[in-house]
């Protein structure tokens, strides 16, 4: 089997609370005309003008995505405020300490955030942890995630890996994915449902229905993305190979990180 070798790099900021504008990832791509691949916890939309981008892009359940934020901060270093809380409680702690004085110390990564991430709402405020994503946010979130050929869906981690071999068929002919899981949390053999349920009796009614208001919008944002994701995914002459022998093969993997992550494959 032919490995195929692909320049990827990592555009970050200063801080994990960084906003990258479109303008700095334009700058990025300018000086950096070797980079065939681009991967980012912190790009914002629209999508570079200097390049033909093909975004990769990866929606999450809000509350599968705020336990999986929790057992992150658990692991990662004790440098922001909300790690230290994830260490010294439980979930149930984590989530009332987020909705609570948390507010303003960096917890807004588990409040709407793929909404904030996809929209303007980020900028508004001087800073990412001041977002107040509204409805219209919402609409420009989705507008953008429907105007990009592939957006996938972590619960749906594999089927996504099969749309994104199609979609790049026509630009990436011998381009295969492959599933490396990293980094990733306990509890992983679980089905989502499963997951999902765990989850519940951890945080208890109360602090449950709470997360879910925080994350209406990204609730609403999830299932309308993960309606078109089917939508895509059944469409006719979709074709599903499965046969790697011969062909270039890219890794995908599976990072469980406090931000929704993407990326840029140059044309």
């Amino acid at each position: 089997m032919r490995q195929l070798r692909v320049c990827l790099d990592a555009l970050e900021g200063n801080t994990p609370t960084s906003l990258l504008s479109v303008r700095g990832v334009e700058e990025f791509l300018r000086s950096r005309p070797d980079a065939e691949a681009v991967f980012s916890h912190l790009a914002r939309s629209p999508l570079p003008s200097v390049v033909n981008a093909f975004p990769i892009v990866f929606m999450r359940d809000p509350i599968h995505r705020a336990a999986s934020v929790y057992a992150y901060e658990r692991r990662a270093p004790s440098n922001v405020r909300s790690s230290e809380i994830a260490k010294e409680g439980d979930f149930r702690d984590y989530v009332s300490w987020c909705m609570g004085q948390g507010r303003q110390q960096g917890s807004g990564v588990i409040m709407n955030y793929q909404v904030t991430h996809l929209s303007s709402s980020s900028f508004r405020n001087g800073h990412v942890y001041f977002a107040e994503p509204d409805v219209a946010d919402l609409e420009e979130s989705f507008q953008f995630l429907s105007s990009v050929p592939f957006f996938g869906i972590v619960e749906e981690f594999e089927a996504s890996l099969r749309l994104l071999e199609n979609m790049l068929a026509p630009i990436w002919p011998n381009f295969r994915a492959e599933n490396v899981k990293e980094n990733v949390s306990p509890n992983r053999n679980a089905s989502f449902g499963e997951k999902i349920r765990a989850i519940r009796r951890d945080l208890a009614e109360e602090v449950c229905r709470q997360l879910e208001e925080a994350n209406r919008l990204d609730i609403r944002f999830y299932k309308k993305s993960l309606d078109l994701f089917r939508q895509r995914l059944s469409a006719p002459g979709l074709c599903h190979p499965s046969a790697h022998s011969q062909s270039g093969m890219a890794s995908c993997s599976r990072r469980e990180r406090s931000c929704s992550p993407s990326g840029t494959v140059r044309r």
